[in-house]
């Protein structure tokens, strides 16, 4: 229970009624280590009012926050998915999600193909496509060169709780053809 002006507590129950926090506990598990600033945008409240429900919600231990370099991210307690905090603030950019997911969609590729897939300039695959070799979220088959390129299990689970692996680009285009 939380104190409100000194007599009456919130319960639960109470703190859930209000649609604006069923909205941030409903993003949080449908997109688990959302960054806040990305949990925001799709609950679609200004700051001011985002920041104190999401604190109301933190209160009562309903949602958790991990600090991960400049990432704040949210998670429902206990779930699997906040031991994986660092690898979910490394897919948090849209192009890392889209390398990952040219990998996981041709496994045992290369850069070359990746650069093909996505669209991005090599040197942009590149960078990315290290970003995840250093998270451990892809493997590469030689130690010197960029080749051989396979998900992780780890990239798999990761993208399966990001939602199927889809990215930001693909979300529209499913919305334009409804």
């Amino acid at each position: 229970m939380v104190p409100l002006l000194g007599r009456h507590f919130l319960t639960r129950d109470e703190v859930e009624a209000f649609p604006a926090r069923q909205q941030i506990l409903e993003a949080v598990g449908r997109h688990p280590g959302i960054s806040v600033s990305q949990l925001r945008r799709e609950v679609g409240l200004g700051w001011g009012a985002f920041y104190h429900h999401l604190k109301k919600l933190r209160s009562l231990g309903l949602v958790r926050l991990r600090y991960v370099g400049a990432y704040r991210m949210a998670f429902l307690p206990k779930t699997a998915a906040e031991g994986d905090a660092s690898a979910f603030a490394a897919l948090q950019h849209e192009t890392t999600r889209k390398v990952a997911l040219a990998i996981l969609r041709c496994p045992r590729t290369t850069i070359k193909q990746i650069v093909e897939a996505t669209g991005e300039s090599p040197r942009v695959v590149y960078y990315h496509v290290k970003q995840l070799l250093d998270g451990g979220l892809i493997l590469s088959g030689s130690k010197t060169r960029h080749v051989d390129l396979r998900p992780s299990p780890q990239l798999r689970a990761l993208m399966a709780a990001l939602g199927a692996g889809r990215t930001k680009g693909d979300e529209e285009n499913g919305a334009r053809r409804r």
